[in-house]
């Protein structure tokens, strides 16, 4: 089943634009390339203006004369509606789309879910579509081939490397599995004010779809799918991060667990920020191998900035852990304890001087 593509019949004063109105459902790839190189120069910036096509347009919306209105694939009746009303002042409506819509419910490939939606969007938006569209754009011949009644054109995708690049990256984690589930909830807002405040910070944890969904919308975060032990171990070893983040709630359980994560963050090449409890408070030396905070958010919020801001901190705590952990094994676990020689170290208060205050354990 192929449904009738869609034919562009909208007719407009023929001007040149001075604004442009970009329709796309929410932020989508086909945006960056097949439309930013493509928009003039000298109407970038404030010149065009972004909404979701998917929710409805605000009652205050004033569209300027002269404008030249990009649709990304999609856009509801309700911004249809709007443009119909306001056609004086456009200049040309385009439609872009870079999939065969109209052969959704006939491609046995993709999710029944996804056809259905993608099917049910066009049909009920067509006849509104075809009354302000007035040219239609593909993003392959093969796509204009099979709808020449569609007049489209044709718009190859195009390298666009304009985006925001910080050369200084940096990058923390949480690796744990499901167990901690509480520990990951708990930091969802940690990571949004984090994220916040240092722009080029990355944050990586490890989960599935359900721990994905914890950190949806907070910006530059990564969900890897968990491994097994083999895999993750020597994937710990091929990567290198910033700052390792380890958060334990005070209960009987946890306190009966042993400090590895000292081990993995190492391993990773990271400092670490550790929650001030056993098993971490009796193995971490607070400045020197890691960072003992207390489970309040504000707290490790202050941590977390401050480590990935203090490269020589960073670096001066990794590399402490790293002898710690390699001494440790030599010893065959009879090595020092965290009252050990890294106490006797002159750097020491200077380092720990430098780093948040540790606090007592609570639940902000």
């Amino acid at each position: 089943m192929r449904l009738r593509p869609l034919k562009s019949k909208a007719l407009y004063k023929k001007a040149s634009p001075q604004s442009i109105l970009l329709l796309e459902p929410k932020e989508i790839p086909t945006t960056f390339f097949y439309v930013r190189s493509r928009i003039p120069e000298h109407l970038g910036g404030d010149a065009t203006r972004r909404f979701d096509s998917t929710a409805n347009p605000s009652k205050s919306l004033i569209i300027e004369p002269d404008t030249w209105v990009i649709i990304v694939r999609h856009a509801c009746r309700s911004w249809l509606k709007v443009l119909l009303k306001n056609r004086d002042h456009l200049v040309k409506v385009t439609y872009l789309k870079d999939d065969d819509i109209p052969a959704v419910f006939s491609a046995s490939e993709l999710p029944w879910h996804y056809s259905l939606w993608t099917g049910w969007r066009f049909l009920t938006t067509r006849s509104l579509l075809e009354k302000v569209v007035s040219e239609v754009i593909v993003s392959t011949k093969e796509l204009a081939d099979r709808y020449p009644e569609s007049n489209a054109l044709l718009w190859e995708p195009h390298y666009n490397d304009t985006s925001t690049t910080f050369p200084n990256t940096l990058v923390y984690f949480y690796h744990a599995t499901l167990t901690h589930g509480r520990e990951m909830r708990w930091l969802v807002p940690i990571v949004r004010r984090v994220q916040k405040a240092v722009p080029n910070a990355w944050f990586e944890i490890i989960g599935d779809g359900s721990v994905a969904r914890l950190f949806r919308g907070i910006p530059r975060v990564r969900c890897v799918h968990p491994m097994k032990w083999p895999n993750y171990h020597e994937y710990l070893g091929s990567v290198r991060f910033h700052v390792g983040l380890a958060p334990l709630m005070d209960s009987s359980f946890n306190r009966a667990r042993s400090h590895t994560k000292l081990y993995q963050i190492t391993r990773a090449g990271a400092a670490g920020i550790y929650s001030d409890v056993i098993p971490y408070s009796g193995k971490i030396v607070h400045g020197m191998t890691g960072l003992l905070v207390g489970n309040h958010r504000y707290l490790w919020v202050k941590t977390i900035i401050a480590l990935l801001r203090g490269e020589s901190l960073r670096k001066s705590i990794y590399e402490n852990a790293r002898i710690w952990c390699d001494e440790f094994q030599k010893s065959d676990g009879r090595g020092r304890e965290s009252s050990g020689d890294f106490l006797g170290d002159p750097a020491a208060d200077q380092i720990a001087a430098s780093s948040p205050n540790r606090r007592a354990e609570g639940h902000a």
